[in-house]
Order: structure tokens, then C-alpha cells, then sequence
């Protein structure tokens, strides 16, 4: 690695294309299918972060943060968006980009600098593609402490990097992020349960019929999948927040008929 880096400089500029390169001349073996893209939303917007997995050792780099590499640059062989100017959010010790083209080449160039280094026959400062300190070995990058904040401030000092701390979701936190949503409660818990808890909740509803005044009506329980707890119908009250027409009730609760039976 460190002697192509050395020999044709330019092609660091695009890191994918790069590792593709070099690990089929050092290995004989393709990586192209060797990265796995996660994808999350946040702010409402898609932020991607990626892994590349040696084929061979099966070690398993992820995006790094990209710093500027100060080498001979040719058009034909650099990104349109330089890593280094990719605007990047910062979650969990994970680095995500804007798009999943640009993390895949940040994951690349994360695993580029460890080969190098572990190479010791280049000048690994001068072609560093990431800010990142490279490794050695998996327990010494697993136990690697990265201070994004330091790191962040020496990559850009004009702070195209956000550092968020993933909280972890809660149905208050959707409740206020998607408002609209709670006009159709069974469906906001559907979503929403999923998400915090990661366990189906549709065939936790159980519905009493009976028959009054010639009528049938209905009341229903909710059983919390994971607790047992019971919930009971409740006496739909007015709700004052956002509404769409796509996430609403025909009849809203608050406007829906009811009968109070047996305090049911």
C-alpha cells in the first residue's frame, strides 16, 4: 500500500477507488462487495455511515474523518466533495456523512492509513487520509479514545461537524418531533413502541363486545407486550397540536360516541 501510495499519490485523493486498486495488486482479490452502508435519519435529513471488512482477515474499519491530503492532486482521480470538506455529524463515536458514496470512501480511507502504517516504510504523515490516529492491531483500535471535539476543531475550524449525543428514543421525544402523528394513537404506537423497544405490538390489543340498547359497542385493552401491563380504552380527549389529514381519524376520539359501562 505504501508504495502505490507513494508511486501514484493522486489516486488517494479517491479512497474507494484506491483500496479497490491496491487490494487486488497486494491480495489478488477483489473488495468491492467488502462495505456495508448504515443509514439513519436525523433533523429530518439522511446521514450515512459505513465499515469496509478485509475479505482476508476479516477486520473491519469504519468511516474515518477525513482530513485534507496535501499530495498531487489530478482531476480524473478526486471526489467532487473532498473528504475533507464533506459536512460530517458525529453520533455515538461514529462518523456519519451526508451521502453513503462519501462514507464508503471515508471507511476506505480509514483502512488505507492502518495499512500503511502497519507497512512502516512510508511516510505516513504526509499520506494520511484521516485525522484519525491509524493502529496496529483490532485491540488496539477497539480500545482506541478519539476526541472528536479536538479532532473536529483541528479539521475544521469553521465547523462544518456537529457532535450529537444519541439519546435513546422515547415516546415523548416522537410525540414531539411527529405531533401530527398521536391523531391516530394505535398507529403512533405502533411506530413508536417498535422504535424504542424494537418488539412488534399489533396483536397486543384485545376488544370486548357487547350488545346495549339494540347496539353493538366495543371497548378494547392494550397489553404492553414486554411489562403485561393492561391499559384500558380511554375517554378521547381534544388534541391541540399539529394535524395532517394523511395521519388523522375520520372520526377523532374526541368526537367519537361512547357509552360508560361498569366504568368501561
Amino acid at each position: 500500500f505504501s508504495s502505490y501510495a507513494k508511486s501514484t499519490p493522486h489516486l488517494i485523493h479517491a479512497p474507494k477507488n484506491f483500496l479497490y486498486i491496491v487490494f487486488e495488486k497486494c491480495h489478488g482479490q477483489d473488495c468491492k462487495d467488502s462495505f456495508h452502508v448504515q443509514e439513519m435519519t436525523h433533523e429530518n435529513k439522511e446521514i450515512f455511515t459505513a465499515t469496509f471488512t478485509d475479505p482476508i482477515t476479516k477486520e473491519m474499519f469504519s468511516s474515518g474523518l477525513g482530513g485534507e491530503i496535501n499530495v498531487e492532486k489530478r482531476r480524473s482521480s478526486s471526489l467532487a466533495t473532498p473528504l475533507h470538506l464533506g459536512k460530517v455529524k458525529i453520533l455515538d463515536g461514529k462518523v456519519y456523512y451526508r451521502n453513503a458514496k462519501l462514507a464508503k470512501h471515508a471507511a476506505a480511507a480509514r483502512a488505507i492509513d492502518c495499512y500503511i502504517f502497519r507497512e512502516e516504510t512510508a511516510d505516513t504523515n504526509k499520506i494520511q487520509l484521516c485525522i484519525e490516529d491509524p493502529y496496529k492491531t483490532v485491540e488496539e483500535g477497539t480500545s482506541q479514545k478519539i476526541d472528536y471535539s479536538a479532532l473536529l476543531a483541528q479539521r475544521n475550524p469553521k465547523k462544518s461537524v456537529y457532535i450529537l449525543h444519541k439519546k435513546e428514543p422515547t415516546f415523548s421525544s416522537y410525540a414531539k418531533s411527529t405531533p401530527h402523528l398521536i391523531h391516530a394513537p394505535k398507529n403512533f404506537l405502533y411506530i413508536v413502541f417498535e422504535k424504542c423497544h424494537g418488539q412488534d405490538c399489533k396483536d397486543s390489543f384485545h376488544v370486548q363486545e357487547m350488545t346495549h340498547e339494540n347496539k353493538e359497542i366495543f371497548t378494547a385493552t392494550f397489553t404492553d407486550p414486554i411489562t403485561k401491563e393492561m391499559f384500558s380504552s380511554g375517554l378521547g380527549g381534544e388534541i391541540n397540536v399539529e394535524k395532517r389529514r394523511s395521519s388523522s381519524l375520520a372520526t377523532p376520539l374526541h368526537l367519537g360516541k361512547v357509552k360508560i359501562l361498569d366504568g368501561k
